[in-house]
């Protein structure tokens, strides 16, 4: 009977973090684990939908670098496409069809990359904060208002650039368009929402920076994450309703599925994202978690995007084409603006100005016959359950032909993503915000560290979360969710070799860490790193004595 049963560890999520934990402490000896997914599949944010002929990915459709983890593992299983793919390429148009010229737009978008790249040195924080007045560390200062007011100030210093002129208008419209590619890749409502001090902490990854699945990533999720795990630990349909933990002195938390079946679990990892996590904590957990995490919880962004597909029985665009990229002067979606008040537009508003925030079209891998579209902030949402498939069908047509001058049918098929409004994910991905700099200590740290109860005397992990918005340096992508994974399972094998081994040494060493861990309200990424190497060399030597005394008896 379930309820009589105990398992070690309970999963909730079988997005990429879970499934990744359940590998990993699979191959440690630690198999008496349940996965609990909300949904029909696994795989959480990767999801590929086959077409005759098409494959497209709705969620997650790259991995960012290639020294890491996930795509060591993609590339030695077979799963890494040879080709890389884009976005944000090809021609820049004006509503009326004029091509912009390279030179104009490179003078912008690298201004913009220079500008972005200042702000990623370690230095400049520190020496904006230094200067008086607007960045000190109590203003709390956004990326977005940083941004507008240095391009302000490089069109006052531009030469023969006035208000209002012709040039003015494209260079504010090319301007606009940077910033709405930036929404998008932050996954925020406004820019005015990213926290200027805490941009740098996110480093790009080294090696090619669009790594794509070859069979698509639902198929790698299938064969390779869930395809190593023993039949019977992932439960599909399986949404939870509470997570009951708190009780002193008992052994097990108790996880509550919507339809009233319960389970037991000495750790419950709880891999939801950040999104569901704010929408549903008052409930899910009993009792709450501490204050400090449900702080970090509400303070972590955790914004919307959509993608729009369009398929059509043949290509009307050239096989050169690198995509479509629209440029609107003097009506452009004003994203980085405190006075935007993107969240508090009107459908009606959103109505009128949704498809000027689609910043182009791009083509797809594998997908001859369809181009993409992404928007993002409050224009995403109002996509996906303001408007009907056929509505956004006509109207992308009627843009694209005004913007190529091409004669563009009507698609034969229109998908629209619906992550936003999924209440298993309620959103895209996470970021740094301006409402996260109030946060006294290092949010991923409190993020990370281990809901502690008391047994016996002693303290006993019983909750720890995972995903993409534990990663320090990685938020955002599948290989920090990956990597997240499998650092917060690693506390977890920690502490069950512990509990079960004699090797009273190592464990006083884990220990030590899981108190150093557990009390550490900030810390440097060094620090947290040297934790997490002790920890893991302590594990190794917990394995393999414990595995020398099973053999021996």
């Amino acid at each position: 009977m379930n309820q009589e049963k105990v398992y070690d560890v309970i999963i909730v999520g079988a997005g990429i973090a879970g499934l990744s934990a359940a590998n990993f402490l699979h191959k440690r000896g630690i198999s008496d684990i349940l996965i609990l997914e909300a949904k029909s599949r696994p795989g959480g944010r990767i999801e590929t939908l086959t077409l005759p002929g098409e494959k497209i990915e709705l969620g997650a459709q790259w991995i960012h670098g290639e020294d890491n983890k996930l795509c060591r593992l993609v590339k030695a299983s077979g799963h890494r496409h040879h080709t890389t793919s884009w976005e944000g390429r090809g021609d820049f148009l004006l509503p009326d069809g004029t091509k912009v010229g390279s030179e104009a737009v490179s003078e912008i978008l690298d201004w913009l990359e220079n500008t972005i790249g200042y702000v990623e040195e370690a230095y400049c924080i520190e020496e904006l904060q230094s200067s008086p007045g607007q960045y000190s560390k109590s203003t709390f200062a956004s990326m977005g208002k940083f941004l507008k007011d240095r391009f302000r100030k490089y069109l006052r210093d531009s030469a023969g650039v006035c208000t209002g002129s012709v040039e003015y208008e494209l260079k504010m419209a090319l301007f606009q368009w940077g910033m709405s590619f930036q929404r998008i890749d932050n996954s925020c409502n406004q820019m005015t929402d990213l926290s200027l001090f805490r941009w740098s902490e996110f480093q790009v990854n080294p090696g090619e920076h669009y790594n794509n699945f070859k069979f698509g990533g639902s198929k790698f999720v299938e064969e390779v994450l869930v395809g190593q795990l023993p039949h019977g630990v992932l439960k599909l349909n399986c949404p939870v309703g509470n997570i009951a933990w708190g009780e002193s002195g008992k052994d097990a938390s108790i996880v509550r599925l919507r339809n009233g079946e319960r389970f037991h679990a000495k750790i419950v990892l709880v891999t939801c994202s950040i999104g569901v996590l704010q929408y549903n904590q008052e409930t899910l957990f009993t009792p709450r978690l501490p204050q400090n995490l449900q702080n970090a919880i509400n303070a972590t962004g955790f914004g919307p995007i959509a993608k729009i597909f369009l398929t059509w029985s043949k290509p009307w665009w050239p096989s050169s084409c690198e995509g479509f990229q629209f440029l609107w002067p003097s009506q452009f979606v004003n994203c980085c603006d405190d006075t935007y008040g993107g969240k508090s537009l009107t459908d009606q508003a959103l109505r009128q100005r949704w498809f000027k925030s689609i910043t182009g079209f791009d083509p797809v891998l594998d997908s001859p016959c369809t181009l993409v579209a992404w928007l993002g902030g409050p224009e995403s949402e109002f996509v996906e359950k303001g408007i009907t498939e056929g509505e956004v069908g006509v109207e992308c047509a009627r843009v694209l032909k005004a913007f190529t001058r091409y004669d563009v049918p009507a698609p034969e098929k229109v998908v629209i993503t619906k992550w936003n409004s999924d209440e298993f994910v309620r959103g895209a991905y996470c970021y740094r915000s301006t409402e996260g700099d109030k946060v006294h200590g290092d949010i991923t740290a409190i993020l990370s560290r281990p809901v502690m109860v008391k047994v016996e005397g002693n303290e006993k992990p019983v909750i720890l979360l995972a995903g993409e918005a534990l990663s320090k340096t990685h938020y955002s992508t599948i290989h920090g969710a990956y990597e997240s994974g499998e650092s917060q399972a690693m506390k977890i094998v920690d502490f069950l070799h512990c509990s079960k081994s004699t090797a009273k040494n190592n464990c006083a060493m884990s220990t030590a860490n899981t108190q150093k861990m557990r009390n550490s309200n900030s810390g440097t990424l060094t620090e947290m790193m040297e934790i997490t190497e002790i920890g893991q060399l302590a594990t190794e030597l917990a394995c393999q004595f414990s595995n020398q005394v099973n053999i021996q008896s």
